[in-house]
């Protein structure tokens, strides 16, 4: 998503907007651990938490062949260090947004910043950047329906005025997102597909 900063022009963010960003940063990185480089022998490890980040020690603990204990230090390790971090993957289906489209938009170079972080604060915006070719601003956008997305593009974001063209494509099947595929509109670990 597109994360506004203070130094981007004609910007005017308010106490909550800020408060927000600084609680979303991250702290100081710590200096990378050399215990905590990945190596062979967490493969298991990882693709275990790949599967489900909810899994506990104990599972963790038969997959690796670990303690209990070396595995809790081991995440925790990997997680301080950010080599490993936890991240939620949603259906959009399944919390009754079915209409998926990609706005690709043209915005004069001295609007891009601003026009961008306008865009992002909508919130059926999933995610927007800046990109180069004909047109220079990119976004997913996530509606309940395709009259939902109409009154978006009427509305909205025709009350950009920067924005100097849009063209929308519909995305008629997800077949994948993020690390999850996707099957009859349920995320699905890649291993346990439906056949």
């Amino acid at each position: 998503s597109w994360i506004p900063t203070q130094d981007s022009p004609g910007i005017r963010q308010s106490w909550e907007a800020t408060h927000q960003i600084d609680l979303l940063a991250p702290a100081e990185l710590p200096e990378m651990d050399l215990a905590a480089a990945l190596g062979p022998e967490d493969q298991p490890l990882l693709d275990a938490l790949a599967r489900d980040g909810r899994v506990g020690y104990a599972s963790l603990a038969i997959v690796t062949g670990w303690s209990e204990g070396r595995v809790a230090r081991r995440v925790e390790a990997l997680q301080t260090s950010r080599v490993v971090y936890f991240d939620v993957d949603l259906s959009p289906e399944q919390l009754g947004f079915k209409v998926t489209a990609i706005l690709w938009l043209r915005v004069a170079p001295t609007d891009l910043a601003r026009t961008g972080e306008q865009l992002a604060a909508h919130g059926e915006v999933a995610f927007a950047a800046a990109i180069s070719g004909t047109a220079n601003l990119f976004a997913s956008v996530i509606c309940a329906d395709t009259d939902a997305l109409y009154r978006y593009i009427t509305t909205k974001l025709a009350a950009i005025p920067a924005i100097q063209q849009v063209d929308v494509t519909l995305i008629s099947r997800r077949v994948k997102q993020a690390g999850s595929l996707v099957d009859g509109g349920r995320l699905v670990d890649p291993v346990h597909r439906r056949t």
